[in-house]
């Protein structure tokens, strides 16, 4: 008995020196979608409507429609690349209003209908600036509030929080004749709803550690067995 409670803590001391595999950045700039023309007001065609193209990276996008604009905002006024988004209004109008804040939503990547969480979520504002300000809100999986950041509109500014379980994220930007148009959002996608993953050498002691338990609890079977007869 002594000898199986032994492995038994060995087993868990692995699994709890193992961890979580280290999570990944995930970037997106936008680039591999058809952006439309940099004109609020405009209606939003239906190649540049992004809403869950990204669904197997664990990431949703809405806005006022279920949907925010890709839109094509030329060299030097993008982050990286050409593209960034905006926001929408209904009935599917480009609009950077304040009114329709963009909402980035994290989910499973292996079943989108299940909702997930990260640690961390940052996009960069594009280079045009306006100075006013523009704020990054997270909530949790109730949709409660957690935290905010709120900087300026400086030319390429970063918005960037880092905490526990988020959910989804909201971006509150300006108005049309100065709104700003979001690139190069990152996150990471190793927190999740699913239960952390092990390495393969965490897996394979782990393995081992189970079969020894096993042959452990055969042969005192078979030793009572013996005492028995």
């Amino acid at each position: 008995m002594r000898r199986r409670s032994e492995v038994a803590v060995g087993v868990l001391a692995l699994l709890v020196a193992a961890g979580p595999v280290a999570a990944d950045v995930v970037t997106i700039n936008f680039d591999d979608l058809p952006g439309m023309p940099n004109t609020p007001g405009d209606t939003i065609p239906t190649q540049s409507q992004l809403s869950d193209h990204f669904a197997n990276l664990g990431v949703l996008f809405s806005s006022g429609e279920s949907f925010v604009a890709v839109v094509d905002l030329g060299q030097g006024h993008a982050t990286s690349g050409t593209n960034g988004i905006g926001g929408s209004r209904p009935p599917g109008i480009l609009t950077y209003d304040a009114a329709y804040p963009i909402e980035i939503t994290f989910v499973d990547p292996e079943n989108p209908y299940n909702p997930a969480v990260t640690n961390f979520v940052s996009v960069r504002g594009d280079f045009f600036g306006s100075g006013k300000n523009v704020t990054l809100s997270a909530y949790d999986l109730n949709g409660q509030f957690i935290t905010s950041t709120t900087v300026p509109d400086s030319g390429g500014v970063t918005l960037s929080i880092t905490t526990p379980g988020i959910h989804f994220v909201r971006f509150v930007g300006t108005t049309d004749e100065d709104g700003v148009a979001l690139d190069d959002l990152r996150f990471n996608d190793g927190p999740t709803t699913r239960a952390p993953a092990l390495s393969h050498a965490a897996l394979l002691i782990l393995l081992l550690s189970l079969v020894s338990v096993g042959v452990i609890a055969l042969r005192g079977v078979r030793r009572i067995g013996y005492s028995d007869s």
